[in-house]
């Protein structure tokens, strides 16, 4: 490991949009308001919590906190201000979340190692 590596304790929130792809061939254009409310109300839930955005891929969320109850709290906050907020089309829009605390290697902004992989194939089994 270099020296500006380290690995800690980190909780992590995976979250992605359930049926984006057909969402996207429904909404067309606005499709990219939908996707900046979503990352929004998800981005300022975390930060409420303590939570850091790691990184976004597609509708794919990942974000870090310090403790376990900031994730959890963020994710349902999350969820509550998605059910309330006022989208464009005929349906809601739902996410997936997943939340899972394990040991991660720091590495300047990025988080790496198995418990990444494993939250993110938690969100996926959602």
């Amino acid at each position: 490991m270099t020296a500006d590596r380290r690995t800690s304790t980190v909780t992590l929130l995976f979250a992605d949009l359930e049926g984006s792809t057909k969402m996207l061939t429904e909404l067309g254009a606005q499709y990219a308001d939908v996707l900046n409310d979503y990352r929004r109300l998800v981005v300022t839930a975390a930060q409420a919590h303590g939570g850091s955005l790691i990184d976004t891929t597609g509708d794919g969320l990942f974000l870090s906190f310090p403790t376990t109850s900031g994730a959890v709290e963020a994710a349902l906050n999350s969820q509550r201000a998605m059910r309330a907020h006022a989208w464009p089309g005929e349906r809601p829009v739902l996410a997936r979340m997943a939340v899972h605390t394990g040991e991660a290697i720091i590495d300047g902004d990025h988080l790496v190692g198995i418990d990444v992989h494993r939250a993110a194939r938690i969100c996926a089994a959602g």
